[in-house]
């Protein structure tokens, strides 16, 4: 029943006098399958009729209209579409073109020009209530588009299969909107259901069973009424009322069930379906065989004889990697059993993902799973490591790892050594290394375990005196041959030196006692074994003594009573700390507090002061030289009497004012004292109530500063 009232009203803005070659089709379709349509078969149908329609220059126009009346009926609701393309001369209204364009102004011209209530007999009961109206224009530079797509400003954004006994069949549910949802089984057939399995990635479909024969769903019903011919791309194209429009519920949920023929080529996935890259089976995550994804969430793979650099390159370059070290199309990372996803892509390198390179559906050349494409990409190299210790039982031992792009490796301990760990043990904070870790007959299995992330650095050879492991030489980033019974471990010395205290306890004086280090927050004691006078002069001389004359073991200042912190020390002498000697790891050791070290130093106690950042020499922050290192004084209970001990020791006669609040800036070293209490006559700080050396809660903003005269 074709609608030639509209067409006359149309016919008005119609030039005369040209030639008309546009295709035409019409069709009539109810929401309600069973109602009783007249149709003229002669006439070819708009939903058989999917592809575009093309004016010719400047001569013809093209126009599909779209009409929906509603009725109302016993039987509940009743939507009737009509459905009309057709052409003529230019036209010359005021309406767009290229797409839709409906409104309340074109459905009242539309509805004043004739009476749907007469379109059908008494006898079907029918009430009209209102219609929507839409017409698309084209002129020489336009395309029409098919009715069913002109109609629907929504589309399907993923497919699945739910509740089958395999991938092959299922209920079907539809995505739209971010909403899951099932389909009417109402003239639901074997065209529908293929149109679904291969959108899935099947060849086609064997069955479309109704009556939700794979279950009910719980979701909106999102489609009724599909009509497809079966050569469509997708459901969305398929002539249908508007999405969530339907007289069914779950009882009615449409299924299929698909097929594969495993010789038969899959239909390749449109380009603008893909979402997502990734490789699979290679030995690092910068080699693999090339997969890609769908919006459907399968993943399948690329078959090309052709693959090229700039393929590759686009593929690297959507994972983060510097361009493409290497590629092939010979299944060299291990022939897939799934889907091939794609056929013949043509990137030109500069693309930011697959969807925008070409893509060709090439079947008959018979590519295949042993043409699938595989890459290596280029893994950047930082400019500095981060490492880290894992596996250890202390802060100072485990299995070395290095960061690469939010992921942890490890290092192969190829050509591993002390020299490379003294390197990483600085990174750390730590003073040197106690022992580079190899995996030898004494040491394997591995102390510290074996890693499961990528082995990214081998062949380290550094001198020992670099700051990072990054200006040591060592083999390409990120490739290596090695497996993880090889992974590095380290075990480092001890902390910064910068951060170890220590003091004398039990002695006569300040200058000799029972040696006992800060470490962690407590003091503990230092085991006598191999402890001799060189060892005891690098303590004496971090307190700020000349020497020591002695190195007595066997607690002769008494036992101490926490944790035995270091063993096996052997210094040369030299040093400025004693974490900078050679021990055992931190908290390690084979003694008791019968072992204790002592030590006897030699000379006056030596404790250079200095003003720091002041507007002249007699003022500023005051700083003191302990332990081979400048540090600052909090100000809690700093006052008059602490600054005049301060300035006699700098040669001043007394202090004419004090500061607090780091007044003269904060500094960068170690709090040296606090909580600071003299009576003003003492000769050193050293002399005056303070908690032990390096023991404070304050920051550098509470520094302490002076003003002498």
């Amino acid at each position: 029943m074709k609608i030639l009232l509209l067409l006359s009203f149309l016919a008005a803005y119609v030039p005369t006098g040209y030639a008309i070659t546009c295709t035409k089709c019409t069709e009539s379709t109810s929401d309600d399958p069973w109602f009783p349509l007249r149709v003229d078969f002669n006439e070819m149908t708009c939903s058989r009729n999917p592809g575009e329609m093309v004016c010719d220059e400047a001569v013809t126009s093209c126009w599909t209209t779209i009409i929906t009346m509603h009725f109302r009926r016993g039987a509940g609701p009743l939507a009737l579409t009509e459905m009309d393309r057709d052409c003529g001369p230019p036209l010359d209204i005021d309406l767009p073109s290229g797409g839709a364009c409906s409104g309340e102004g074109l459905a009242e011209a539309i509805a004043s020009r004739m009476d749907p209530s007469e379109m059908f007999p008494e006898a079907l009961g029918l009430t009209y209530e209102n219609l929507d109206a839409s017409v698309c224009f084209c002129d020489s530079s336009d395309r029409c588009t098919p009715p069913s797509a002109a109609t629907d400003e929504q589309s399907i954004t993923a497919i699945r299969l739910v509740d089958g006994g395999s991938d092959l069949e299922g209920r079907v549910e539809i995505e739209l909107d971010g909403e899951w949802g099932t389909i009417c089984d109402d003239s639901w057939d074997l065209d529908d259901a293929t149109v679904v399995c291969r959108m899935l990635g099947f060849d086609g479909a064997s069955g479309a069973p109704g009556s939700a024969q794979f279950g009910e769903g719980s979701g909106p019903i999102l489609l009724d009424d599909v009509l497809c011919t079966g050569d469509e791309a997708t459901l969305t194209v398929c002539p249908h009322p508007p999405f969530k429009q339907h007289n069914c519920g779950h009882t009615e949920d449409a299924g299929v069930i698909c097929f594969t023929t495993g010789t038969t080529r899959e239909t390749p996935t449109p380009a603008g379906f893909l979402v997502d890259v990734r490789l699979v089976g290679g030995n690092v995550p910068s080699r693999g065989r090339v997969e890609v994804s769908n919006s459907y969430g399968q993943w399948g793979t690329i078959c090309d004889p052709n693959w090229t650099q700039a393929d590759a390159n686009v593929v690297c370059g959507i994972l983060g990697y510097d361009g493409a070290l290497s590629y092939s199309n010979n299944a060299e990372y291990v022939q897939s059993s799934g889907r091939i996803m794609l056929e013949h892509v043509l990137c030109s390198g500069w693309e930011s993902k697959i969807a925008s390179c070409e893509t060709q559906d090439y079947s008959g050349w018979g590519c295949d799973h042993p043409q699938e494409v595989g890459v290596e990409c280029n893994v950047p190299e930082p400019s500095e490591f981060q490492i880290r210790l894992v596996g250890g039982s202390h802060p100072w031992e485990g299995r070395v790892e290095v960061l690469n792009q939010h992921e942890w490796g490890t290092i192969c301990s190829v050509y591993w050594g002390k020299p490379d760990g003294d390197v990483a043990c600085r990174m750390l904070g730590f003073s040197s290394a106690y022992e580079a870790i190899s995996p030898t007959d004494a040491a394997y299995p591995m102390p510290f375990g074996e890693g499961t992330g990528s082995i990214l650095l081998s062949d380290l050879l550094c001198t020992g005196t670099e700051e990072n492991l990054a200006d040591c030489s060592h083999s390409r980033w990120g490739i290596q041959h090695c497996s993880h019974y090889e992974d590095a471990g380290l075990v480092c010395n001890s902390p910064d030196p910068d951060s170890v205290v220590v003091r004398l306890v039990n002695g006569r004086s300040k200058a000799e006692g029972r040696v006992e280090v800060l470490y962690e927050g407590e003091f503990g004691t230092v085991c006598d074994d191999s402890w001799d006078v060189n060892d005891a002069a690098v303590v004496c001389r971090m307190l700020g003594y000349e020497g020591a004359s002695e190195a007595p073991g066997l607690a002769r200042f008494g036992q101490g009573s926490g944790d035995i912190v270091l063993d096996d020390v052997v210094c040369q002498g030299s040093e400025d700390n004693i974490a900078s000697c050679a021990h055992r790891a931190w908290g390690e050791n084979n003694c008791g507090h019968v072992e204790d070290a002592s030590a006897i130093c030699t000379g006056e106690l030596n404790l250079p002061v200095r003003l720091m950042n002041g507007n002249n020499a007699n003022d500023g922050r005051v700083e003191i030289f302990r332990y081979g290192a400048w540090g600052s004084v909090c100000d809690d209970f700093w006052d008059i009497n602490d600054g005049h001990v301060v300035c006699r020791m700098l040669g001043y006669e007394r202090a004419s004012r004090i500061w607090w609040g780091a007044t003269y800036g904060t500094g960068t070293g170690r709090i040296l004292l606090d909580n600071v209490e003299c009576n003003g006559n003492e000769a050193t700080l050293d002399d005056c109530d303070h908690p032990p050396w390096g023991v404070h809660d304050c920051n550098h903003y509470e520094d302490a500063g002076v003003v002498c005269v």
